[in-house]
């Protein structure tokens, strides 16, 4: 089992302790997460032990909208000062919240408390923190509600994942429930900027690649290969039987320290592997131009991207954008 698999557990609380986490339940996690770290420090460059930075968060397995006001999740962090500095948590920690039925996916800020003319400090930039504020372990565990977080939750299968920049949390699956049936999604066409193919395969090793330079406003080319599953969040068009279409929406987000995330949503057509009727795996093979799915430039300097698939995280893949 992984340290993120450990803090995870870690963070799995009864489900009504959720709504009533205190100090006292926060303080107790902060220490249990700094113990998993204490088997897994890595030497920096002067011989000093500093913990791994950790990311880890925690939810409900299931939340009634009608009975409760708020939707929480726990996130955990373990981190030493040279990291806080190299990368500040309030501006870099984002939740992704993926809907299953829709396949759209919501991003926020959750440690960031914006107030007026505040201004946090950027990443790695002026006087680096002295060796023994460096090597200080920080560690935090935050409890943040969707509801206020996102514009809007709807009931359903949703997965939920934490991420630091080059760090990310394990996914957690959430449903949502509610007495008020949620709208049907419409239909749509699969986006232009992808180009799917008929891939009849009934293994497909998994390809993820992204080019490792880009330009600003040049074309991105990235290709995908793989299996997926219901669970993913494929979905299918309203025409029953064998002629019904099937759809798989994924997003390709891009990174860059300090800055909002560019989501490249790709809707793509995937092949059903086996029964027709009733099919559970799925060909998702296709390639997405993701300056095209962008719409705008990309910002000069390092990136990273990652792959939303449905009900996990792929990456980070670095890419460098040159001007």
């Amino acid at each position: 089992m992984t340290t993120i698999d450990q803090a995870a557990l870690l963070l799995k609380l009864p489900a009504g302790d959720y709504f009533v986490f205190d100090d006292e339940r926060k303080g107790a996690l902060q220490s249990a997460l700094v113990g998993l770290t204490d088997a897994s420090t890595a030497p920096d460059g002067d011989g000093e032990s500093v913990p791994e930075p950790l990311l880890a968060i925690g939810a409900p397995d299931a939340v009634d909208l009608d009975a409760r006001t708020t939707v929480p999740v726990l996130i955990g962090t373990v981190q030493s000062g040279q990291r806080r500095w190299q990368v500040n948590p309030l501006t870099n920690v984002y939740l992704w919240v993926r809907d299953l039925e829709s396949g759209a996916l919501q991003v926020s800020t959750p440690l960031l408390k914006e107030r007026r003319g505040e201004k946090q400090a950027p990443s790695g930039k002026g006087v680096p923190p002295d060796e023994l504020n460096a090597a200080t372990t920080i560690t935090a565990v935050d409890l943040v509600d969707l509801r206020q977080q996102l514009e809007s939750l709807e009931p359903g299968r949703h997965v939920v994942t934490a991420v630091d920049y080059d760090l990310r949390s394990s996914t957690l699956a959430l449903r949502l429930t509610s007495g008020t049936p949620r709208p049907e999604p419409a239909w749509a066409a699969p986006h232009a900027y992808v180009q799917s193919e008929a891939d009849v395969r009934e293994e497909v090793p998994e390809v993820v690649r992204i080019p490792a330079t880009a330009a600003p406003s040049g074309p991105i080319e990235a290709r995908v290969e793989m299996q997926v599953g219901l669970g993913s969040g494929v979905l299918r068009s309203p025409v029953d039987g064998p002629d019904a279409e099937w759809h798989w929406v994924c997003h390709f987000v891009l990174l860059q320290l300090d800055e909002r995330p560019v989501i490249v949503a790709a809707r793509a057509a995937v092949q059903p592997i086996g029964d027709a009727v009733r099919p559970t795996r799925f060909n998702a093979v296709f390639t997405v131009d993701l300056h095209a799915g962008a719409r705008s430039p990309l910002g000069v300097g390092a990136a990273l991207v990652y792959l939303e698939a449905g009900d996990r995280v792929l990456g980070p893949y670095p890419l460098d954008v040159t001007g």
